[in-house]
């Protein structure tokens, strides 16, 4: 399974609304879900590049490196 399949199947999951649920009900149910996997692909992302996003800002924002 590819990424985006997997994407794909969690969001179909995620999304679908269980049985008498309400709209705040469900609401307060996927958000965090979201917000948790944008956060570890942010995090993935950082890792991913420590040049790009580096965890030292010692430097002035004029010195640092721009992507």
């Amino acid at each position: 399974m590819t990424y985006m399949q997997e994407v794909d199947a969690w969001l179909n999951e995620l999304l679908a609304v269980h049985d008498a649920e309400t709209d705040e009900q469900w609401f307060a149910r996927v958000k965090p879900q979201i917000r948790a996997r944008l956060l570890e692909s942010y995090r993935n992302g950082q890792k991913a590049c420590p040049v790009c996003h580096p965890r030292n800002t010692d430097k002035p924002a004029s010195k640092r490196r721009r992507v």
